[in-house]
């Protein structure tokens, strides 16, 4: 089933949204908005009791750590 989710978004959020689409390679609000959703999830269950998350990419050295209490 679905459900209307309606929401007020600031331009600096949109702009953000509009970027993720390209990234994705996604059409709609609604697909991103599932995907980061996806990927907060995700990050969520490997945090551990501290929170924290280590994202890398395809360069190793360049990876971000995050602590999901900010």
């Amino acid at each position: 089933m679905t459900k209307a989710l309606n929401v007020q978004i600031p331009d600096e959020t949109r702009e953000l949204i509009e970027r993720l689409k390209r990234s994705f390679g996604v059409n709609s609000d609604a697909e991103v908005l599932s995907r980061v959703l996806g990927l907060a999830n995700t990050a969520v269950t490997v945090a551990g009791d501290k929170n924290i998350v280590t994202l890398t990419g395809e360069d190793a050295d360049a990876g971000v750590t995050v602590s999901l209490d900010k």
